[in-house]
């Protein structure tokens, strides 16, 4: 037998999953394998935890690996800057909820972050995204609301490239938006989200385009169908990751406890560091202050 522990996404899902061996498949019946696949999800509440480990209510779950490891996770984050409050929302804002909703993450991306932070006055621009784009809500804690970076950073941790496409037509656009949404027209989010202004009627003859770079080959393979040439496909100098920092240090500002400057500057906040792309998104030893005693002969 195959024995596997699981995590979801978020570890939001964590289960045992046995599955036999081939040569104990070979010997049994289909409705005799049934009995052999087995799979259990683990409830991760600390009062289900306690029952199952036959333990009492006031004994506490970590081992010492465990407190370790959650020991040195904090000072890890300590040392990175990941637990300074950076911004005060108010509200929370959630990923899942319909794009019409006052509290979704993807309303006030298209309505306030993308234009603040990527779009200029006069100019006719639209962004167009995968839903998976962002990992997480948008969510303050405690007293004061408040969000830390390591918070920012959960919405969109992947340090996505906005990628300039192109100028392309306004009925190209329309109809890239139509196909790529087809089956989630009437979904609370579509499968691809557009930020930007676009009448119901053709009023420019060109949009410049804009998306991540995740999600350029996508696009770039519909608008080839309809023949588009002028790809520009060239990186912008904006990620998500640092967008949304960017907005929500600007647009939550705390009380006048908090001055919303770092204490600490990211390590991924360097643009030249992030265009190392050998080094891409990678934490090394000058980020973490651990070069300073080993320079020199």
């Amino acid at each position: 037998y195959y024995r596997e522990i699981e995590p979801g996404g978020f570890f939001d899902t964590v289960g045992w999953v046995t599955l036999p061996r081939l040569s104990t498949a070979w010997e049994k019946s289909a409705s005799e394998m049934d009995k052999e696949f087995q799979h259990e999800f683990l409830n991760t509440s600390k009062t289900f935890l306690h029952d199952r480990l036959g333990l009492a209510g006031d004994q506490p779950l970590l081992t010492t690996k465990g407190e370790e490891l959650s020991k040195s996770i904090q000072e890890t984050q300590k040392k990175l800057g990941l637990d300074q409050v950076v911004a005060c929302p108010g509200k929370d804002y959630y990923r899942n909820v319909s794009i019409h909703a006052d509290n979704s993450l993807w309303k006030l991306w298209r309505e306030h972050v993308v234009p603040s932070q990527l779009f200029k006055k006069g100019e006719d621009r639209l962004m167009l995204v995968g839903k998976e784009t962002f990992r997480y809500d948008l969510r303050g804690s405690g007293k004061r609301d408040s969000m830390t970076l390591d918070d920012v950073i959960a919405i969109a941790p992947y340090m996505n490239r906005v990628i300039y496409v192109g100028d392309v037509p306004d009925w190209m656009v329309r109809r890239l938006n139509n196909t790529l949404n087809t089956y989630s027209t009437h979904n609370l989010i579509p499968d691809y989200v557009l930020a930007g202004s676009m009448e119901a009627f053709q009023t420019v003859e060109n949009y410049q385009l804009y998306t991540h770079e995740e999600d350029l080959p996508a696009i770039v393979e519909k608008l080839e169908k309809y023949n588009f040439q002028d790809f520009q496909n060239s990186f912008v100098g904006k990620r998500d990751t640092i967008y949304w920092l960017d907005y929500v240090m600007s647009a939550f500002r705390c009380d006048e406890l908090f001055d919303n400057k770092y204490s600490i500057v990211p390590y991924f906040y360097d643009p030249s560091e992030l265009e190392e792309e050998a080094t891409d998104g990678v934490l090394s030893s000058e980020d973490m202050g651990e070069n300073d005693e080993h320079q020199g002969g």
